[in-house]
């Protein structure tokens, strides 16, 4: 039964996943010349080969842009996200048939979809003319997987787990050693034992084989352990040998007479056993009478040190057979603690364990996510593009301004968090002179507002290795919360043009060493996206 629950947890945890592509698109319904967009995802291993095609129509859908494929990914599972953009200048019902895409050599087709396409009217006796609008941001839609971290209660279940187990096979381990030691005989003294075989024998007198064989047995196995000879190995004339020699060396006062009886006892025996005389009833009883005198004589005459030793090596060889029983319940219940900690941590992830007492004990520090995967994404308008520990949320703002084309702001955890990331992106209509020392006052304002007190800083040209350049301020602050005053440091990009700004803060405690660390993968990811020009 065991082997089985561990081949069951062994497959369950090694499972892997199909190959799979799906097709979806963002709009079932568009109206002529406006894009759609067919999203494909496909979960894959490293390993994995996966082409998606370059077209430049699908169906009777006009491809307007092949966007390039996005990698998202988490401990658990790697995606790949490819999107088209298309379009259609025709109005009607369409079917956009699937995509052929390659998978380790395998083409695997996605499912067909149906379009709307709906016409616009353009008579302008019927509805009013407006101006044309500024170009609008669109938040892309971005698929976010969370990784599926550990949580306290599957840790809590875990050692239940580890400690039931524990606890069933040390029961079973107890269970069976009491069976085992039930049917064991716990040491009776030689006379004792001698006794109890004689009450046994009533009812054998009618059959004198049985009757003296039984007999027999018991007075040899009595000599055998008081005199510590081979009796039962021995035939009548030797076992009468071994008797008289072993009385003269420890000079026990056994009379000869009561040899004699013994002698005559054997003698019938060997009468019954081997020439098959059916002896009388009488004669039986008689001779069990004899040896039952005999072993009385003999064990009033046997010193009581002989004795005492045999009850002092019975104990001692009892307790060593416990002793034994513990070491071995020992043995199976540590080896079932280990292996069913093994398999928690295997199926639980030894990375997931790691981090999860690191989390507990350090917070999500730098080196937290410094350990798992990252996040590449764009912000803003025009967008710029930087890998993060995780999705940056977008932030609503009712910053206002006639220079101001449009404004957006993203953001992870506050000032206040062992970690922060904020991003700030502002298109303006028109060139605007740029003047570094109002957008750095302007910033430390925006961390005053936040609490951050004590802002001491410097600044620095900034360039990283994909050529993005810009100025850089590098400073400290406290900020005060229920544990009191707490330390921290940030670092701000300001990127610009004459037409555009953008801001990135990074905020980390003072006392995290991987933060510096952290902040240098940021910066470096840091990347201008290129905008394609209207024709």
């Amino acid at each position: 039964m065991k082997s089985r629950v561990l081949f069951f947890v062994f497959c369950w945890c090694t499972l892997g996943f199909t190959q799979s592509i799906i097709s979806t698109t963002n709009k079932k319904n568009i109206k002529i010349g406006e894009e759609i967009q067919v999203i494909l995802r496909t979960k894959v291993h490293a390993s994995d080969f996966v082409v998606f095609p370059i077209v430049d129509s699908i169906g009777k859908f006009e491809v307007i842009e092949n966007y390039p494929v996005d990698t998202l990914k988490s401990n658990l599972e790697t995606v790949l996200v490819k999107k088209y953009g298309l379009t259609q200048f025709n109005a009607g019902t369409f079917t956009l048939p699937g995509i052929e895409v390659l998978f380790n050599k395998k083409k695997i087709t996605t499912s067909k979809q149906v379009i709307q396409v709906k016409d616009i009217a353009v008579d302008t006796t019927k509805q009013k003319m407006f101006d044309i609008k500024a170009d609008a941001v669109i938040k892309p839609e971005i698929e976010q997987i969370q990784i599926e971290e550990i949580t306290t209660q599957q840790i809590v279940l875990a050692l239940i787990g580890i400690f039931i187990l524990s606890f069933i096979a040390y029961v079973i381990t107890k269970k069976i050693q009491l069976k085992v030691e039930a049917k064991q005989q716990a040491y009776k003294p030689p006379f004792e034992k001698f006794e109890q075989e004689m009450k046994q024998m009533e009812g054998l007198e009618k059959n004198s084989k049985a009757f003296y064989s039984k007999l027999t047995e018991a007075v040899k196995r009595y000599f055998e352990v008081t005199l510590e000879i081979p009796a039962l190995e021995s035939t009548s004339n030797e076992l009468l040998l071994w008797v008289s020699n072993k009385i003269s060396e420890q000079k026990i006062q056994l009379t000869s007479t009561t040899l004699l009886h013994l002698e005559r006892v054997f003698q019938n025996a060997d009468l019954a056993k081997f020439a098959k005389i059916q002896l009388e009833e009488k004669m039986l009883l008689a001779d069990q009478k004899s040896c039952i005198n005999v072993v009385e004589e003999f064990h009033q005459l046997l010193p009581a040190s002989n004795e005492e030793k045999r009850v002092k090596k019975a104990q001692e060889i009892e307790e060593k057979r416990k002793m034994k029983q513990v070491n071995s319940r020992q043995l199976i219940v540590v080896t079932t603690f280990v292996l069913a900690t093994l398999a928690s941590v295997f199926c639980l992830g030894y990375r997931n364990i790691k981090d999860y007492f690191h989390q507990q004990w350090e917070g999500k520090d730098a080196y937290y996510y410094q350990k798992r995967e990252w996040v590449t994404s764009e912000y803003g308008y025009p967008p710029i593009q930087l890998e993060t520990p995780e999705i940056l949320a977008r932030i609503k703002s009712d910053w206002k301004s006639p220079e101001i084309k449009n404004f957006a702001s993203f953001q992870w955890q506050t000032l206040s968090d062992s970690l922060s990331i904020a991003v700030r992106t502002i298109a303006f209509k028109d060139s605007v002179p740029f003047v570094l020392n109002d957008v750095v006052n302007r910033e430390l304002g925006e961390l005053m507002q936040q609490n951050a007190k004590g802002i001491k800083m410097d600044m620095k040209k900034f360039k990283n290795s994909k050529g993005v350049e810009g100025d850089q301020v590098i400073g400290t602050y406290t900020f005060n919360d229920e544990k009191g005053s707490q330390n921290h440091k940030f670092c701000t990009l300001i990127l610009h043009d004459d037409k555009s700004q953008h801001i990135i803060t990074m905020s980390y405690k003072a006392s995290d060493k991987e933060a510096v660390s952290w902040v240098d993968r940021i910066c470096n990811s840091v990347e201008w996206i290129a905008l394609e020009e209207d024709e």
